[in-house]
C-alpha cells in the first residue's frame, strides 16, 4: 500500500514531463499567466511552441503547466477576433528574444501595443526585444523610435542588421 500512493501522486502531478506534451494539448503558461494550446514540441531544447489565443511563442517546458484537457476536448467557444499583433519568443542558443509584430497597425494603436509589450518584457526579465514594424513609408518606424526615445527602460535601440530584418525591424536593449 505504501508504494501505490507515490505512483498515484506522480500521475496527478502538475509538473510537466517531456512525454506529456503533445500538439493539441491545452496548457497554462505561468510567465504570461495565460492558457494556450501546444502546437509543437522540441524535446532536445526542452521547450514547446504554444498558441496563446493567436500569439504563438516558444516556451521553456518549466514555464508551462498542463491544464488537463486536449484542445479537441475543450468546450467549443464562440470565434474570437485574433489581434494582428503577433509576439513570439524566438529561442536561440544564446538568449531568447521577444518579438512584437506591428505590421498593418495604425501608429496610435501600435504605440499602445509597444508600451504593453515592453512592460511585459521587463516583468519577464528580457534584456533585448525585437519590434517588427515593416519597411513601408517609414512612418510607423519613426513613430515607434520617437516613443522608444522617451521610454525610461530603453537603454538603446537600432534598426536590425539586414539579415535579421533590416530597417523593417528595430532591436531594443532594455535597462
Amino acid at each position: 500500500a505504501g508504494l501505490a500512493e507515490p505512483v498515484a501522486r506522480e500521475e496527478t502531478s502538475v509538473l510537466p514531463q517531456i512525454e506529456h506534451f503533445a500538439p493539441g494539448q491545452q496548457v497554462f503558461h505561468t510567465v504570461f499567466n495565460k492558457r494556450g494550446v501546444v502546437t509543437d514540441v522540441d524535446e532536445r531544447r526542452k521547450r514547446v511552441r504554444v498558441d496563446l489565443n493567436g500569439v504563438s511563442l516558444w516556451a521553456a517546458m518549466k514555464d508551462v503547466r498542463q491544464s488537463g484537457q486536449s484542445a479537441q476536448a475543450a468546450a467549443p467557444r464562440a470565434p474570437q477576433r485574433v489581434s494582428p499583433v503577433k509576439a513570439a519568443i524566438a529561442a536561440s542558443d544564446d538568449a531568447p528574444a521577444l518579438r512584437l509584430d506591428l505590421r498593418g497597425m495604425r501608429a496610435d494603436q501600435a504605440q499602445a501595443e509597444v508600451e504593453r509589450f515592453l512592460d511585459k518584457a521587463l516583468l519577464s526579465g528580457f534584456s533585448e526585444v525585437e519590434i517588427v514594424h515593416g519597411r513601408g513609408t517609414g512612418a510607423l518606424r519613426r513613430q515607434i523610435h520617437d516613443f522608444l526615445r522617451s521610454f525610461p527602460a530603453v537603454a538603446r535601440f537600432a534598426t536590425a542588421p539586414e539579415d535579421r530584418g533590416g530597417d523593417g525591424m528595430t532591436i531594443v536593449n532594455l535597462r
